[in-house]
This record gives structure tokens, sequence and C-alpha cells, in this order.
């Protein structure tokens, strides 16, 4: 099921890496990944973002997770996002001056498609007026 795959950016390295599993010592504050590529390393939590596959692929059959930055049909840019209020993903697009969510669940595959991530791309959000 793609529901449980993670990813995480790691911050330093400025790598966005896939996770095959993972530790959190909540005593350390570490985490401890294990990789796909293979490799397996430990490193403070307050330099990784752990993102979640939302379950759902774009257009192009490519897994959509957390923090992706995505394009609809209409041009417009947007962010996967996790709501710890409403505990469901939204996709945030700024029209104008107005934020606006789309709950990822009414959210159609063929609607969107992967263009980047916000820690390697956000300059596609600036743009998005």
């Amino acid at each position: 099921m793609d529901r449980f795959k993670f990813r995480t950016y790691i911050k330093y390295a400025k790598l966005l890496e896939d996770v095959d599993s993972f530790f959190i010592d909540n005593l350390k504050e570490k985490i401890t990944f294990h990789f796909s590529s293979g490799h397996t390393k430990t490193m403070k939590l307050s330099d990784c973002d752990l993102e979640q596959c939302i379950g759902q692929k774009d257009k192009n059959g490519k897994l959509i997770y957390e923090n992706d930055i995505v394009k609809d049909i209409n041009g417009h840019y947007g962010y996967i996002k996790w709501d710890s209020e409403e505990l469901k993903y939204f996709v945030c697009k700024r029209l104008g001056l107005v934020p606006y969510l789309t709950p990822c669940s009414m959210v159609h595959s063929y609607e969107y498609e992967i263009v980047g991530n916000i820690h390697q791309n956000n300059e596609l959000l600036n743009d998005n007026k």
C-alpha cells in the first residue's frame, strides 16, 4: 500500500531520500533512518522533515507526498499540507491574496502534476500570483 511510504528531507545536505523504515528516540531527540538506497543514518529530529505519501498519484502515476508542489489543470500551483486539526491532507493554493484549501480526498489524480517540492522548488509558489 502506498499510503504508508515515507521520505525525508535532510536539511543540512539539501537532500530528499526515500525511507524504508525509521525509529524515533524522543529522549535523545534523534531519528534513525533505513533508506531505500540501502544505507542507515541517525540524525537529530530537527535536521530533517519526515514526509508521508498521501496515498494518491499524480496524472503521470508519480506518488504524491507531503510538501510536494503540484500544478492543476488550470496552471495554478499549490503544495500538499497535513492539517493536524482536520486530520487530513490539503492542496494549499493562493489565488490572488486568498489562500485556498482543497481536501486531497476531493482531488482527482488527473487534475494534478507534481512539479517539485517546497524544499527545492519554493520559487514555484512565489511565482503563483
